[in-house]
């Protein structure tokens, strides 16, 4: 976290340079007031109006000093934040697929709207305010000792006490921020849920229960920072009630000295003034040094966001296979290291076929598919073109290797920027994976053509016209295979039948096809079926093979079409 706070150096120097202008101008202000009270007591007026404007303009000069150091602060903190946010979100997308949906995108929702900001006021304010305090404490300790040493010493004296109290506070600050920033993010995770299942919670009549969860949670929420802003007020208040003392003592020693001719009222004046580059530090360094202590957890949490190692693309050098196909020895692979989900599974995929992976709920179609991807490690030898998967380059496998779900994400952005995803492609290649993928018609029936907005998430758009644009996006990325993963199972037959064909009309294209719908127009026209039962291959060939076998997919072809 330390670089954020010289990255920017420009903004740091200038920092570094108005606080103590802005220290200096405060002491010559208060300096320019003493004469005018000594006028004013010993009734010598002849200097009163010079004294007076002289006064004036130093308060404007220290006003101007505050403002500029205010304003330096407020860009270096601009930068300071611009830069973490910057790294929070590209590390984040330097995560591998399966780290990131181990957490919710709540969680990472929240660490870049809450947390960040959080951490920034317990850590760059923080420190900001340590420099600041600390010059102004010491420019105006070094001016008061030579005016009354005496009142100097007390005033550090009642100042250590404003110390050593709030730090026995340390812990329970950290607990409380932590167990906020926990509310927060379990908040934010409600309401994504509720917004995302709406239609879910219409249709049940769940909408009560629903309400009273996310009350719960937004009281939760609520009720912790509430706990922990109100923590770091009573270790303040310790500070402020210090502060109280001291300029009362203070005022008392100043008088005193004043009566037995030590020192002129204008001096107490000035003292009165002065004594605040003294007592500040007292009163906001324990606030600060305890916002700064308090950010541990949250600092490592957001660290763990800006130190991702990712995999040194740089190392690797762009892989020409041997256009072998794809092919899977020996795989087997289990999420909790016991019981295997898939179990010993060699098979070949050649270039240009395709196939169908069919199989009952929990037989580890869909687990196959991601081990196909790349998104699993030691699970056996999975290559490409003759070379292992953990040899290419990220982007250069994912390029090679589409893979398509059900929920095809369109952004909120034009049907055009949803097909190229944002990347530069003739204009003539994307007219032509326009026709490949069935969308001539959507995109002639469109008023702005490709120009026309998507809604967010693609509402304006239909399940099938989703798939067909997932399915422009691998064709426009060149892919040899597309691994589908149940990408029919919400559209209906008509409409699974055109999708499908659509992917086998792709000539050039390998696709594997994981499904739980034995459509026969699909299962016909494929080159291979490959049937999983319990993780294993349990049988494989053409449809019309195992018809005639009639072994394990005969009998689960027929039950699904009685």
């Amino acid at each position: 976290m330390k670089k954020y706070l010289y990255s920017n150096k420009k903004e740091f120097i200038m920092y570094l340079l108005t606080v103590p202008i802005m220290a200096i101008m405060s002491i010559l202000f208060c300096k320019a007031l003493q004469p005018v009270l000594d006028i004013v007591l010993t009734g010598k007026q002849k200097d009163f109006a010079k004294y007076s404007i002289l006064a004036i303009c130093f308060a404007i000069l220290d006003m101007t000093a505050t403002a500029l150091c205010k304003r330096s602060k407020e860009k270096y903190r601009a930068a300071f934040l611009k830069d973490v946010k910057k790294d929070i979100f590209a590390g984040i997308f330097k995560k591998d697929i399966v780290t990131f949906s181990s957490k919710g995108s709540s969680y990472y929702m929240n660490i870049l709207n809450r947390d960040v900001y959080q951490m920034c006021e317990s850590y760059f304010d923080a420190l900001c305010g340590i420099y600041r305090v600390a010059v102004c404490f010491a420019v105006t300790f070094v001016t008061l000792v030579f005016i009354s040493p005496y009142i100097a010493l007390l005033n550090i004296a009642v100042g250590l006490l404003s110390v050593i109290i709030p730090g026995r506070f340390e812990r329970k600050l950290n607990d409380a921020q932590n167990n906020a920033s926990n509310n927060a993010e379990n908040y934010i995770r409600d309401i994504k849920d509720s917004f995302g299942g709406f239609s879910t919670i219409k249709l049940f009549n769940i909408q009560n229960k629903i309400m009273d969860k996310v009350n719960v949670a937004n009281v939760a929420q609520e009720d912790s920072t509430y706990k922990s802003n109100m923590l770091n007020y009573y270790v303040g208040w310790i500070s402020m009630l210090c502060t109280s003392l001291s300029y009362v003592l203070t005022i008392v020693v100043g008088t005193w000295l004043v009566l037995r001719g030590s020192m002129t009222a204008g001096m107490v004046l000035m003292i009165s003034q002065l004594i605040g580059g003294i007592l500040s530090p007292f009163e906001e360094l324990p606030m600060y040094v305890a916002e700064y202590k308090s950010v541990g957890d949250l600092k490592e949490k957001i660290n763990s966001m800006l130190d991702v190692s990712e995999e040194r693309e740089t190392d690797k050098a762009d892989i020409m296979g041997d256009n072998t196909g794809l092919s899977l020895s020996n795989v087997s692979f289990s999420y909790d290291g016991e019981v295997n989900q898939i179990e010993d599974i060699s098979v070949q995929f050649e270039p240009g076929k395709k196939y169908v992976i069919v199989g009952e709920s929990g037989s580890g179609k869909s687990t196959l598919a991601k081990l196909i991807m790349g998104f699993y490690d030691n699970f056996g030898e999975i290559k490409l073109d003759g070379v292992e998967l953990a040899d290419y380059k990220r982007e250069q496998l994912y390029g090679s290797l589409n893979y398509m779900q059900q929920d095809v994400f369109l952004f909120a952005d034009s049907l055009y920027n949803n097909i190229t995803l944002y990347k530069k492609y003739d204009s003539e290649c994307v007219e032509d994976v326009i026709d490949r993928a069935g969308l001539r018609e959507l995109v002639d029936s469109l008023p702005d053509g490709l120009l026309t907005l998507v809604s967010e998430n693609g509402s304006n758009l239909s399940g099938g016209e989703k798939q067909r644009i997932g399915i422009a996006r691998a064709l426009l990325s060149g892919a040899k295979y597309l691994v589908l993963d149940e990408v029919t199972a919400s559209l209906d037959a008509i409409m699974e039948n055109q999708i499908e064909n659509t992917i086998l009309d792709i000539s050039s294209v390998g696709s594997i096809i994981i499904t739980h719908r034995l459509n026969p127009n699909l299962l016909n026209r494929c080159d291979e079926i490959i049937v999983l039962r319990d993780g294993r291959i349990a049988e494989k060939g053409s449809f019309n093979e195992l018809m005639q076998q009639k072994g394990y997919f005969y009998g689960f072809y027929i039950v699904n079409h009685e």
